[in-house]
């Protein structure tokens, strides 16, 4: 005689515990003028985050730029923009880009200028990092060396949270001009500047190519 095989339960596991949904990227700016707006813009179109916020002192122009950016928004990834003159718009970013500085005045020193810059990021910066202290701090304001390092200073914050945007954009202008000397196309071109975003910056001619040829043979 055989034996029925023992039927064994099976109990359901329980459901994992819910999770918080993730909030997605936040990309703060500092500075509603022509280079902050231009860059939530740039970064909208390019779709690197969720969530945009633009702060800066003047109320009405800040929130004025970012309405014209946020009625864009239909011809680029979704996300939202918000801009204020509060700080407390830029709580919990990722990145935040600070562009907001002292104009260079005729005949004024490099060295004039940034000392009324690093005044001003004596009393913006601190401000920053508490409303977004795991953030990484990008610093586009000039001269952008000395200011950069003024604010890591002032931040306290480890190096590898605060950064300058330093000479890529004299960069791009040197393969801007030597594309349009060589008739090729900007992409095509890799060359670099280093030092100072100033002038005592240097291009670096021998490293410098078109495609995979050498500038100098070209």
């Amino acid at each position: 005689m055989t034996s029925t095989p023992e039927v064994q339960s099976v109990v359901d596991p329980q459901p994992p515990a819910a999770t918080a949904p993730d909030k997605g990227s936040k990309l703060a700016v500092i500075g509603a003028g022509a280079v902050g707006s231009a860059c939530v813009y740039a970064s909208m179109i390019k779709g690197v985050a969720r969530e945009y916020a633009l702060y800066d002192i003047a109320e009405t122009k800040v929130k004025a730029e970012a309405l014209d950016i946020a009625q864009g928004s239909q011809f680029a990834p979704v996300a939202t923009v918000e801009g204020s003159s509060d700080m407390a718009v830029i709580k919990d970013a990722d990145v935040v880009v600070i562009t907001a500085g002292a104009k260079q005045k005729p005949g004024q020193s490099r060295l004039d200028l940034a000392g009324a810059t690093i005044n001003i990021m004596k009393d913006v910066i601190p401000k920053a990092v508490e409303q977004a202290p795991n953030a990484v701090f990008l610093m586009v304001a000039n001269p952008v060396d000395v200011v950069t390092y003024a604010g890591l200073k002032i931040s306290g914050m480890s190096p590898n949270q605060f950064f300058g945007s330093g000479t890529v954009l004299d960069s791009s202008r040197l393969r801007y001009l030597i594309a349009q000397h060589c008739g090729v196309s900007a992409q095509t071109v890799h060359a670099y500047i280093a030092g100072e975003h100033g002038d005592s910056e240097i291009p670096l001619w021998s490293s410098a190519t078109i495609g995979a040829v050498p500038l100098l043979q070209w």
